[in-house]
């Protein structure tokens, strides 16, 4: 009988501990966003809300990322980086840019530099969930997304899976749950350029001349060897009946530099070395951001 006691308090005792282990290592994980995928966007939306005296500010994709790092911010004065990863969309960067102006006024200029390919992400479902919905799909950032782009979210990735806040916990620390959910999300990719883009753009515009702000779009640099097609993206923008997108993507087209695939890691990203030897070379022809490196 003593045995058997013994036993069940053991075992009561082990799961206890199993349980409030685990507890544990998820509320670790939920304020360490940094041991979580997407921890770019957790770290600038706590930087968004820091006040500063910065009179321009950089958001882009991982390509910016990696040629103005956040732990590079000592070098340059004038221009806060806040680049995340092309899978925010330009909804999370609209999103971003909100929370920045109405925290820091003063600010002068916005730079968005950004990959077409990064310009056209329509929330695929490689990393937008965790780039884009889990960090920035809830309260109170839900204010900055229109009525048509909460159908989209909630009609491609599932209202349930967007707004349930267990649900959305659990797929934010389970990889294991995570996988065959988002393998089960059709992305609706057909090479065209989605109408969200062009509208989030505009109110990127917008916003920026509401706090007397130059906003400007530029490309990050370009893989000559990647299988994107850039000519149809651009043919596509300059279509477009306004004129203040159109003058904003003359001077995107212009901004655009291609290297060889042999300076490229992968795709999009420069190898290490390459980006050793030659960041100062590469930002030297961004003068938005050279001019003010100290």
């Amino acid at each position: 009988m003593k045995k058997i006691i013994l036993k069940t308090v053991l075992l009561t005792a082990i799961v206890v501990v199993m349980v409030t282990g685990s507890f544990l290592l998820l509320i670790y994980a939920d304020i360490n966003p940094n041991k979580l995928l997407g921890y770019e966007v957790y770290d600038a939306l706590e930087e968004v809300e820091q006040a500063n005296s910065y009179e321009a500010v950089l958001l882009g994709d991982s390509v910016s990322r990696q040629l103005c790092p956040p732990e590079s911010q000592g070098e340059n004065a004038q221009v806060c980086y806040l680049s995340t990863n092309q899978a925010v969309t330009v909804i999370g960067n609209y999103i971003l840019l909100c929370r920045y102006l109405e925290n820091h006024p003063q600010t002068k200029q916005v730079i968005y530099m950004v990959q077409p390919v990064g310009l056209a992400n329509n929330m695929r479902s490689d990393f937008s969930y965790q780039y884009f919905i889990l960090p920035l799909y809830r309260e109170p950032y839900l204010a900055y997304i229109d009525e048509n782009t909460r159908e989209a979210v909630e009609e491609k990735y599932g209202r349930i899976f967007v707004s349930n806040p267990v649900i959305r916990y659990i797929l934010r620390n389970s990889a294991v749950c995570l996988k065959p959910y988002l393998e089960r999300i059709h992305d609706d990719e057909d090479g065209t350029v989605p109408e969200m883009m062009f509208r989030y753009l505009s109110s990127m515009q917008e916003l920026c001349g509401k706090y007397g702000a130059e906003f400007i779009l530029v490309s990050s640099p370009l893989n000559e060897g990647f299988d994107y097609d850039t000519e149809r993206f651009l043919e596509t923008v300059m279509q477009t009946e306004d004129a203040e997108l159109r003058e904003l993507f003359e001077r995107y087209t212009a901004s655009m530099r291609f290297y060889e695939k042999d300076c490229f890691s992968d795709d999009v990203h420069f190898t290490k070395d390459y980006l050793e030897m030659h960041r100062e070379e590469i930002l030297s022809l961004y003068p938005e951001l050279h001019d003010t490196i100290q």
